[in-house]
């Protein structure tokens, strides 16, 4: 078992790649730069490599987990306690979820809206993530946590191949249908016509965002708690758009797209061109750079390439150049 000052009675849980996991306890207040107090006592999740030194991949992916983990400020989320970063031993630690999963509990005796509310507990946490495109991808019904004041995910860790936040939408949507199956409960057909909806086979055709899916889920429980029933209604599929990169209907654009594809002239020429679009951080640079691939596709050019120079700077991590 790996030592590390502040955290005692490791037990391993698992090992993905470079890393193993280990639950454990924390000995002492943690008192890193990057520290979230967990109190002593309490139990934690250390995530460290298991070969001997850490190698400079190892320390980029924990940089990137801490930096992903940096997003989440909603306790729907078990929070990051401490990162590690010493010449010998590189770790991530985070708080354990305090409350049984739901893998763990009678479904039997839960009420199909207290399994709902679940969801709708963890729903702003994972939209902290998934307006940076990012999902959890370890939504199951063993990290999912009931808590006595709410439910809690355990945090995630992210591989190098971060999940969509579609799939986190579908993954949710699963973990409820599981927990009221295990559980006994008739699922009613407006809530089975939600569930069935966020976990299409074609990720466009589910929810635009985990805040409609949840809004449909509300829908649900208030007509549950009001007569017992919920019917089929008119899903939000299409709404509840997280962030300016989501548009429901660009406008105003036409103009200026006509100008630049006309600017390039794109038939006259014998070699590629390059168009660079600078503007300020939250202009619509890149959904206008679509409505110029659009227009040069219905021109007979099949691919024109779009470049994206990040700068972390900017909101939402937004590029700067295009």
């Amino acid at each position: 078992m790996p030592a590390i000052d502040g955290y005692v009675s490791l037990t391993a849980l698992g090992t993905s790649g470079d890393f193993a996991t280990y639950r454990g306890v924390a000995s002492a207040e943690a008192t890193g730069a990057s520290a979230t107090i967990p109190g002593q006592g309490r139990q934690v999740v250390v995530h460290t490599h298991h070969a001997p030194l850490p190698t400079q991949a190892v320390r980029d992916a924990v940089r990137r987990n801490v930096e992903l983990l940096s997003f989440v400020h909603h306790p729907g989320i078990s929070p990051m306690v401490e990162c590690v970063d010493r010449p010998s031993r590189v770790a991530l630690v985070v708080a354990a979820p305090t409350g049984p999963s739901l893998a763990d509990v009678d479904l039997r005796s839960m009420p199909i809206v207290d399994i709902l509310q679940c969801a709708i507990d963890v729903a702003p946490a994972l939209a902290e993530l998934h307006v940076h495109g990012v999902g959890h991808g370890g939504i199951d019904v063993g990290s999912l946590h009931v808590g006595a004041q709410h439910a809690q995910l355990a945090c995630p860790w992210f591989g190098p191949v971060p999940t969509s936040p579609s799939a986190d939408v579908a993954a949710l949507a699963r973990v409820l249908a599981t927990a009221l199956g295990r559980g006994g409960h008739r699922v009613p057909h407006g809530v089975d016509r939600v569930l069935e909806a966020a976990t299409h086979s074609e990720p466009a055709a589910r929810y635009r965002s985990v805040i409609g899916f949840v809004h449909d889920l509300e829908r649900c429980c208030f007509d549950l708690r009001r007569d017992g029933l919920s019917s089929p209604f008119a899903l939000s599929l299409g709404e509840f758009g997280l962030s300016w990169r989501d548009p429901a209907q660009p406008v105003a654009q036409a103009a200026t797209v006509a100008s630049i594809v006309d600017q390039l002239r794109i038939h006259d020429r014998q070699r590629p061109v390059l168009a660079v679009v600078h503007g300020a951080p939250g202009a619509g640079r890149s959904v206008l750079l679509q409505g110029v691939q659009r227009a040069l596709r219905e021109q007979g050019v099949e691919s024109p390439l779009v470049r994206f120079a990040a700068v972390g700077t900017m909101p939402l991590r937004a590029p700067t150049e295009l």
